[in-house]
């Protein structure tokens, strides 16, 4: 007779098929009577059976697994021991890197600095079509630059600095009555010009405010964030502080001379310091001074009578130029005198030095109406070359950038090579030019409200 799954569940569960208190009523014809067991019991043993064959299987399958289980490769295991000791010396390799940048670069981690790494960092990396012009409202009494490739402007009533896209600027207002402004690379300074106030700004706003404590003569800034200031000093007719990056004094030089002009290399590796003397017959001696960074005593100190110095540069060369009121010198790096060319610096107009040592000035000519002369003087190895314009027009700016030299008035700006004083191209304007601003290849004519990139116009007037 066919057991159904119920009596064999109920018959496990019995002692061999008998009920626990052995009454002989349960069992009808060999089977059992379950209508004879509560449903608490039936359910318990039904749970118990479930209990007990999922016991034995997991049992099997843990035996099949042990059994089953690969045997581990010792060559493998030693690469990956080897692979997880080089990646937790390489963490502790970068943390020790780290560690010593901070302490040695200190100077180099600045705000700026971050703002420029986190731009470069979050930035699309999609090169775009430069802006072609900047709108601003600023004073007629403005001085223009670049810094980073973007526009700034200082004037007696704000300062303004653009961001790569124009689409927004920084802008405060000034604490500047004569503004004059110096660049080099990523820095500007900014100061008022006979005034106490000074600042150095980046392309992301100012990074250091400060009052000079005495009147400013002039101030230079480098490319790695050095700059110089020279005041009248409380004792002393020129006091010129030499700055480093974070804004702290290292250098303090005193002169009783007068100053004239210095310049900063733009590696901040070196300033050049120049100061005169004039003595009761009249005579101007003029001491130049080259001062390394970092040092107390100069690296050379030369006097010279060439007549009243006015400005000095370093050249892209290494060279140095120092232009006197009756003439301009070039000198090698150590000071030594290479050439010199006679100019009466009494009789120009306006002038401009470029980084290559190429002087552009002008000069009225008498006697002829509203009439300037143009003249370029380049030296060509220790040679002097010279070149000539005439222009019509009162010249409101002279400047040299690249290849070019550009004479501006007030409605117009003229390129010529400044090799040879050739391939004329002109810009009209129908607003009254300020200045121009160069950013990259590109050049700005600025008015009062606005920078506009200039299309040449191919056929010259």
């Amino acid at each position: 007779m066919k057991t159904s799954k119920k009596s064999f569940f109920s018959n496990l569960f019995s002692e061999n098929g008998k009920n626990k208190n052995k009454n002989p009523e349960w069992q009808n014809d060999g089977r059992i009577d379950f209508g004879k067991i509560s449903e608490y019991e039936e359910n318990e043993r039904k749970q118990n059976i479930l209990k007990i064959l999922f016991k034995n299987r997991k049992h099997k399958e843990k035996h099949s697994s042990d059994e089953d289980r690969p045997v581990v490769d010792a060559e493998a295991k030693k690469i990956s021991e080897r692979f997880n000791t080089a990646h937790n010396l390489l963490w502790l390799v970068l943390l020790l890197f780290v560690a010593v940048f901070c302490i040695f670069f200190s100077e180099g981690i600045t705000t700026g600095n971050m703002q420029h790494m986190f731009r470069n960092m979050f930035g699309r990396g999609e090169v775009t079509e430069g802006t072609s012009s900047y709108h601003f409202s600023i004073n007629e009494n403005a001085v223009f630059d670049s810094i980073s490739n973007i526009p700034i402007i200082a004037g007696s009533d704000r300062v303004v600095i653009f961001s790569p896209d124009g689409s927004h600027e920084y802008s405060e207002e000034s604490e500047y009555s004569l503004p004059a402004l110096k660049t080099s690379g990523k820095f500007a300074l900014i100061y008022d010009a006979g005034g106490k106030a000074y600042g150095i700004y980046d392309e992301f706003g100012v990074c250091h405010f400060e009052n000079s404590g005495g009147k400013i003569y002039d101030g230079s800034v480098s490319g790695d964030g050095t700059y110089a200031i020279a005041r009248k000093g409380k004792e002393y007719m020129t006091e010129i502080t030499l700055y480093n990056a974070a804004f702290e004094a290292v250098t303090v030089i005193k002169k009783n001379n007068a100053f004239a002009s210095m310049d900063i290399k733009d590696d901040g590796s070196e300033i050049i310091l120049v100061t005169y003397s004039v003595f009761a017959n009249v005579n101007v001696e003029s001491e130049i001074m080259l001062l390394e960074k970092g040092q107390k005593t100069p690296r050379k100190l030369f006097t010279l009578e060439n007549g009243t110095p006015i400005e000095c540069k370093y050249l892209e060369n290494g060279n140095i130029a120092v232009l006197f009121d009756r003439s301009l010198v070039l000198f090698d790096r150590d000071g030594e005198k290479l050439a010199s060319c006679a100019i009466d610096m009494n009789s120009i107009y306006m002038y401009n030095m470029s980084d290559g040592g190429r002087l552009l000035f002008a000069e009225r000519i008498y006697g002829s109406s509203n009439t300037y002369k143009v003249e370029l003087v380049a030296f060509d190895g220790v040679s002097v070359k010279k070149s000539q314009y005439t222009l019509k027009n009162k010249p409101v700016e002279l400047n040299m950038y690249g290849d070019y030299a550009y004479i501006i008035t007030e409605n117009k700006v003229v390129r010529l090579d400044a090799e040879n004083f050739d391939n004329e191209t002109n810009y009209l304007s129908d607003r009254k030019i300020n200045s121009l601003i160069f950013l990259s290849e590109d050049v700005f004519v600025c008015t009062a409200d606005s920078a506009v990139k200039i299309v040449w116009d191919k056929d010259p007037e």
